[in-house]
Parts: C-alpha cells; sequence; structure tokens
C-alpha cells in the first residue's frame, strides 16, 4: 500500500502528463500545414505520444505493468468504465515510434490522430476526475489545477 505522500506524488505526475499531452497536441493542431523546422515539430510529436502513452497505460493498464506503475486503480476501486476507443494498432505505433529506430518509420510529419487522441485522453481524464472528485477529493486538487490552466486547450481539442 503507498501512503498520502506517495499518492499525492503520483496524481503530480499523471497531472504533469496531462498538462504536456495537452500543450502538445494544442501546438501540433495550431501548427499543422505551417512552415515549421523539422526538428521543432518533431519534438512536440514525440512528446504528444510519450505523454499519451503515459496516459494510456494509467488508464486502461495492461497485464504487462509493473509494481510500481501508477495506476488508475491505484486511486479507484473499481475502476471506472472510461471507454477508451484506441485500437491496440495506434498504441503499437505510439510505442514503435517512441522507442525504437526502424527501417519502416514514418515520415517527420506523418499524419497522428493528434485531435482524436487528446479528445479520447481528455474525456477520459474528465470522467476520472469527477471520480476523483467524489471518492478522493484531497487527491483530485493538482488534476483540477491542471484541467483548469488547459481550459481553453480543452476546449478546442474537444469539440
Amino acid at each position: 500500500m503507498h501512503t498520502d505522500e506517495e499518492f499525492t506524488e503520483a496524481i503530480g505526475r499523471v497531472a504533469f502528463s496531462y498538462e504536456s499531452m495537452s500543450y502538445s497536441a494544442r501546438w501540433l493542431i495550431d501548427h499543422e500545414g505551417r512552415e515549421v523546422r523539422v526538428g521543432l515539430w518533431d519534438a512536440h510529436v514525440d512528446s504528444f505520444l510519450v505523454h499519451a502513452r503515459r496516459l494510456f497505460a494509467f488508464l486502461e493498464p495492461t497485464s504487462t505493468h509493473h509494481a510500481d506503475d501508477v495506476l488508475i486503480s491505484d486511486f479507484l476501486e473499481p475502476v471506472p468504465d472510461l471507454i477508451l476507443t484506441h485500437t491496440s494498432a495506434e498504441i503499437g505505433n505510439i510505442n514503435k515510434r517512441i522507442a525504437h529506430l526502424t527501417y519502416s518509420m514514418e515520415p517527420d510529419r506523418v499524419n497522428w490522430p493528434v485531435p482524436n487522441v487528446s479528445s479520447e485522453l481528455h474525456r477520459a481524464m474528465a470522467a476520472f476526475m469527477e471520480q476523483m472528485a467524489m471518492h478522493r477529493p484531497n487527491l483530485v486538487v493538482r488534476l483540477q489545477e491542471a484541467a483548469n490552466k488547459l481550459e481553453p486547450t480543452f476546449r478546442k481539442l474537444v469539440n
């Protein structure tokens, strides 16, 4: 069992990935089709993918998670059904992009489904925060602070 301090630190990590994924998604959406230095574009793509992958692993853990992984079940039991709609192939593509150098890597400006993935994660995080507010109100504050900072981004990505 984890201590209150460990839970507080862990929820801060979740909030950080939520903020980082959101900011990168917003940047990518706002700059789609514009002339941008390739390195800058890739930095945002990679940031988006890393943090999206972390959130998917948090919200929908697999049997291959590690004992020290931060999981939704650490905070809510039973785990709410968040109805994540991504496919295992999409997660596989994300994993491959962020963890492997391959001969078949997509071009730098591959059409990642940024709006779809970010909307899905925003809806899931909103549902998670709603449940946390009812069952773990002492821990939801950090997530709510992140969501409040992201409100304009959130509205643009979800709508």
